[in-house]
């Protein structure tokens, strides 16, 4: 026998035929079915499969099955202080792309985008701010859409660059100190002998930090410096541009 009710796939580019029917749906070894009504397509779309059965069976059995196209695979981001730019890998089975936005308000995900592109920009956003993405893929048939299932993402713009102060009062220490921007979770601060390469970071510091002071240094070198300020973004991080190169002497 095979099942009532719907059927769903997933779009493997393979035909989806009798080994991809659950054990025991499909019998035909004393010849009562007609065996080869179970086979599948391989396109992504809504089907109608018949059984027959013959000898001393009679009758017919429909069966609605769906193959759904695959979710969009390879979903990455790129990010800008007032932009996020969703790529992923095109799909042949699927006509176009739906991207919705998390709204925290609504706690819900609001369509923002269809697109046949495998790629999309949301910009106008604010510096320093998670934003929360799915994106479906979309098989069109008549006036019918088949939807993968969801692929997620969280993302972040970059925060603002900063701008920084030296400052060198004790023998071998120097302050490093720098304007607080929107959104960050927290400042990296690097230094280097060299102008223009060479840097090595020194540490990390806490959200919403201003300064550091740091000692260890070479008394009557010049040092330079530079700090850039990052956001947390799902299981990684995006990072400002750098700050303006400054250089001090060490006292």
């Amino acid at each position: 026998y095979c099942p009532n009710g719907a059927m769903t796939y997933t779009y493997n580019g393979e035909i989806q035929g009798r080994e991809s029917c659950p054990d025991g749906y499909v019998n035909s070894a004393d010849g009562s079915f007609e065996e080869t009504a179970c086979y599948l397509t391989t396109d992504a779309g809504k089907y109608v499969a018949t059984i027959t059965l013959k000898g001393r069976y009679k009758g017919t059995k429909k069966i609605n099955y769906t193959i759904t196209p695959r979710s969009p695979q390879k979903l990455k981001f790129t990010s800008a202080t007032n932009s996020v730019k969703l790529t992923w890998s095109k799909a042949k089975e699927a006509t176009g792309y739906k991207v919705y936005l998390y709204d925290s308000k609504a706690r819900e995900y609001k369509l923002i985008k269809t697109t046949t592109a495998a790629s999309y920009t949301h910009s106008k956003l604010s510096s320093g701010k998670v934003y929360t993405y799915i994106v479906k893929a979309y098989k069109k048939v008549g006036e019918q859409y088949i939807y993968s299932t969801s692929a997620k993402i969280i993302t972040a713009t970059k925060p603002a660059s900063t701008t920084i102060t030296l400052k060198s009062t004790s023998k071998g220490k120097v302050t490093v100190s720098w304007k607080n921007v929107t959104g960050e979770n927290g400042f990296q601060v690097f230094y280097s002998t060299k102008k223009d390469s060479g840097f090595k970071k020194i540490t990390n510091c806490k959200a919403n930090s201003t300064k550091l002071t740091k000692g260890s240094f070479k008394s009557g070198t010049k040092y330079y410096f530079r700090v850039r300020a990052y956001k947390k973004a799902g299981d990684g991080y995006v990072y400002s541009a750098y700050s303006s190169v400054k250089s001090i002497r060490i006292k």
